[in-house]
């Protein structure tokens, strides 16, 4: 598999919250980390679509949100503003009540 086509991997198991295989990834290869493509990085991606797991691996690679806070992705976003965006609505398909997802929402909004 070429580099593009590990990273494009890589990102869509962040996407869809596939942790054992972002795990593996990772520590075979750290730089991943810190690679941004047109999604952005594999915590932004992690945060747009929402995948809590994904997102906890910053604390489990002992790297500190703050190192991750000052990447942005090719829309010059951070994570803290990635995590201001709506989420994907099948996020909220099992979330009942608008007065739910925002909750969910705010508790993403602090976290990033």
């Amino acid at each position: 598999m070429s580099s593009s086509g590990l990273l494009n991997a890589v990102i869509l198991a962040s996407q869809f919250g596939n942790l054992e295989f972002v795990v593996e990834m990772v520590e075979s290869n750290p730089a991943l980390l810190h690679v941004n493509t047109t999604a952005g990085g594999i915590f932004h991606v992690a945060v747009a679509n929402r995948q809590e797991k994904i997102w906890n691996l910053i604390y489990g690679f002992g790297a500190e949100g703050g190192e991750f806070a000052r990447f942005v992705d090719p829309d010059l976003n951070t994570l803290l503003h990635v995590a201001g965006m709506l989420a994907p609505a099948k996020r909220f398909s099992n979330i009942s009540g608008a007065a739910m997802q925002m909750q969910r929402e705010m508790q993403w909004y602090k976290i990033a």
